[in-house]
């Protein structure tokens, strides 16, 4: 009997013991969850130096997991990249044992410096499939979008934003995937009717912006193939009052000028231009555009009434 009550506590203390030391793992985890949270709340306002600071701080606890350590760590790359400090980004990445998320560090660092060729160069063989799931979207995307604007390997491109779609969630992400694997169709398949399905795709689920950067897509498409009544009445049905800011007005009022010029109304299609070029807040590359769109139809105008 003693035995038995001897044996009896020694198995209540050995579960006491765990449960304290379950209880010190999650305090350990909840803790993580917590800091990271407030340092994710910084980055969001874009205090990235600071939010920096915190992760490297969180990844050089002691208390802290592998796994832990390596999200603290690419977080960190990720404020540097916004810091615009590559080569501390780099160094940061090399510290990371997880070799996907390494490699997607790497990944970034390249595509922000720009070095598409070297990405490609270094990543178009890797088996992204392989990942862990929570890295493929970001990993698909990012390959997919640079061999699109490095306008290498069309197959790479399409595949890739193609696998990322499973990944995406809300109306944004997936528009934005609609959009650009339409332009992989158009400006590297050269597949007008695959392009016009997925910008179509992209139209339907959209916010304002993207139904707009979807229909100038559409009807630059029409205008290639004639269908410049089609495309012009695409773009007049466009609801520009429920855009924030006038970049998007401006991609809006220069498409419908292009359509003006294929319908011969080119003096209608000046105006339209000069109306872009006004709008406070474009780009610059925009206000040249419209400037010398200007200049080109104006003098073209010129010349036709001097001949005539």
């Amino acid at each position: 009997m003693k035995h038995k009550q001897k044996h009896f506590i020694v198995i209540k203390r050995n579960m006491v013991a765990a449960l304290l030391l379950v209880f010190a793992i999650n305090s350990f985890a909840l803790d993580y969850i917590v800091e990271r949270g407030e340092m994710m709340k910084l980055r969001k306002r874009r205090k990235y130096a600071a939010a920096y600071d915190g992760f490297v701080k969180l990844a050089d606890d002691k208390g802290v997991s592998v796994a832990q350590k390596t999200d603290a760590l690419k977080q960190a790359v990720e404020c540097l990249l916004y810091l615009k400090r590559v080569k501390e980004a780099g160094e940061v990445a090399g510290r990371i044992t997880d070799e996907p998320v390494r490699k997607l560090c790497v990944m970034k660092i390249l595509a922000t410096e720009r070095k598409r060729k070297e990405l490609l160069a270094r990543f178009a063989g890797e088996n992204i499939d392989a990942w862990p799931d929570y890295l493929q979207d970001e990993a698909f995307s990012l390959r997919g979008h640079t061999a699109y604007f490095a306008k290498q390997n069309k197959e790479l491109a399409e595949s890739d934003i193609k696998k990322s779609l499973k990944y995406k969630r809300g109306g944004n992400q997936i528009s934005d995937s609609w959009i650009i694997l339409g332009s992989i169709y158009h400006r590297m398949f050269h597949d007008d009717e695959k392009a016009l399905r997925a910008f179509r795709k992209a139209f339907a689920v959209g916010t304002p912006r993207h139904k707009v950067q979807a229909a100038v897509e559409i009807s630059d498409i029409l205008i290639e193939q004639g269908k410049v009544d089609e495309a012009l009445k695409l773009l007049d049905s466009m609801n520009s009052t429920a855009l924030q800011g006038n970049y998007w007005l401006s991609v809006l009022t220069m498409g419908k000028a292009r359509a003006l010029v294929a319908a011969d109304r080119k003096d209608e299609a000046v105006e339209k231009y000069k109306e872009a070029s006004k709008l406070k807040g474009i780009s610059k590359g925009q206000r040249k555009s419209c400037e010398r769109k200007i200049k080109e139809l104006s003098q073209a105008a010129q010349v036709k009434q001097i001949k005539e």
